[in-house]
């Protein structure tokens, strides 16, 4: 699962701070945004979104967990 980080694509169908699943792309600027809808027969739909609008939520804790192990609390 991947997070949003921003909305440089400006997306209405993307929300910030939201996780989604996304796939590789033709494109190595952009990627496929799995967006839940109910309307469809498989439950969702696809757009397309640029990469850099996510991040990795185990990469994104890594480096959570990197930054407090540099700056400890005291």
């Amino acid at each position: 699962m991947y997070i949003c980080v921003s909305n440089t694509s400006n997306r209405i169908e993307i929300e910030i701070g939201k996780t989604y699943e996304i796939f590789e792309h033709e494109h190595p600027k952009c990627t496929w945004v799995k967006i839940p809808d109910g309307n469809t027969s498989v439950g969702y739909k696809t757009i397309q979104a640029y990469l850099s609008d996510f991040k990795s939520i185990s990469n994104l804790r890594d480096e959570k967990i990197d930054d407090i192990l540099k700056n400890p609390l005291k």
